[in-house]
């Protein structure tokens, strides 16, 4: 370990013992999403669901203008453009990758950034962030990125089957063009919904679980549930607000905050010193 480091963990040593002489503990700012990560992950998931519509336009209507469509191959031809679409989108060469690591990157930085100012805050020593051991923090990060691919490339497959069902299905009963463009544009829409929603419950569950991973690696065994505090908190959430959880024992209603679906409370870290554990640095 490099001579600074150790400097600073002895520095934090003794801070913790004159903190002891005064105080039990303390708190940490609340652990809240970063808005900001998860409106570039909610831009890039729409612009993917704007982008089928737009190879759909491109690719597909075509076909079904085309002068032989009442041919018998043309089930086959609408499937084949719907492959090449996926492909192209959630195939080998797509970037629904990079998607995923750029917001599970970001919120990995936005934890990071929230210990410093944590330790910071209570101990004049936000560098002490950069040191500290997380084990367990890579395969976590590994896991959430695999999730999210998952959750990407699910996202834009069903889109293209319900657009490719409404094509075979305007065929069969015989539907004008200006009524497929408009179903089209109606599943689009649900499709951005969906990405919206996506975007949002991820981010939150990303940084729920990086939060808990980044406090307990610091000795943190309780928390503080925090609301946001406007009228779209749920009854089951605001009766936490204020209120003292463990890490390893999650509400059973709705597990630590930002697990349950579209949750925005965060949890606010409350320092025992008793328990700090310089172990992790």
């Amino acid at each position: 370990m490099p001579k600074r480091d150790e400097f600073l963990i002895k520095q934090l040593a003794e801070r913790i013992k004159n903190k002891r002489r005064t105080r039990n503990r303390v708190l940490f700012p609340p652990s809240s999403s970063p808005r900001n990560v998860e409106a570039r992950y909610k831009r890039e998931l729409t612009n993917l669901i704007k982008e089928i519509n737009q190879l759909v336009k491109a690719e597909i209507l075509p076909i079904v203008k085309s002068e032989f469509v009442q041919d018998a191959s043309f089930a086959e031809r609408i499937k084949g453009a719907f492959n090449t679409i996926g492909l192209k989108l959630i195939g080998g060469q797509s970037n629904t990758d990079a998607i995923a690591l750029k917001m599970v990157s970001g919120v990995e930085k936005s934890t990071e950034n929230k210990i410093s100012q944590g330790l910071g805050k209570v101990f004049d020593a936000p560098d002490l962030a950069r040191i500290i051991q997380n084990e367990g923090l890579k395969p976590l990060l590994d896991n959430i990125v695999a999730e999210n691919i998952g959750e990407i490339q699910s996202l834009a497959q069903t889109q293209i089957d319900k657009i490719q069902q409404a094509v075979l299905r305007n065929f069969t009963i015989g539907k004008s063009e200006t009524s497929l463009t408009e179903e089209i544009n109606k599943i689009t829409k649900q499709g951005i919904n969906r990405a919206k929603f996506i975007a949002r419950n991820q981010t939150t569950r990303a940084n729920s679980a990086v939060t808990q991973l980044r406090q307990e690696s610091l000795g943190v065994k309780e928390y503080i549930w925090r609301t946001v505090g406007d009228e779209r908190v749920r009854n089951n959430h605001a009766s936490k607000n204020g209120k003292i959880f463990s890490w390893d024992d999650p509400p059973p209603d709705t597990g630590h905050p930002g697990h349950d679906f579209n949750c925005r409370c965060s949890a606010q870290a409350v320092i025992d010193f008793d328990n700090l554990d310089l172990s992790s640095f």
